[in-house]
């Protein structure tokens, strides 16, 4: 157990490192910014064996993606869950706390709850900005 929680919390460290501090600010006044959180995040769920969608729109004049992914049920279910959290960052800081830590706990879900055997589904928002959120 103890070994488990080390691991868990180097995964979420590693997480906000890739987005606070390799990506950094993330917004639309950084033009590469958003797309590489955008992919990174694409990338974890994709190796957590999610199928991966996105919702593309216009904002201030660049197209941002909402990066979605569903985690699915045990058994058939119509009702499902929706974890969301935002990637994007208040200009010129970088997100640790709002909102990279959040991301992190979504990619670790992503990772380790397609093992369990759930009743819901769970369909994951990584939207860029929450005000927008879809």
């Amino acid at each position: 157990m103890e070994s488990e929680l080390y691991n868990l919390q180097n995964s979420l460290r590693g997480h906000v490192h890739a987005l606070a501090v390799d990506i950094g600010s993330r917004t639309p006044f950084d033009p590469s910014s958003l797309p590489r959180a955008a992919n990174y995040i694409r990338s974890v769920l994709a190796r957590a064996g999610l199928s991966v969608t996105e919702q593309s729109y216009q904002y201030f004049g660049q197209q941002v993606t909402n990066v979605l992914a569903t985690i699915p049920s045990a058994v058939e279910a119509s009702a499902y869950y929706v974890v969301g959290a935002h990637y994007d960052t208040v200009p010129e800081t970088p997100g640790a706390d709002d909102n990279a830590s959040a991301v992190a706990v979504m990619l670790e879900l992503a990772a380790r709850l397609p093992q369990s055997d759930l009743k819901v589904s769970i369909r994951l928002s990584n939207r860029h900005c929450p005000a927008l959120a879809v």
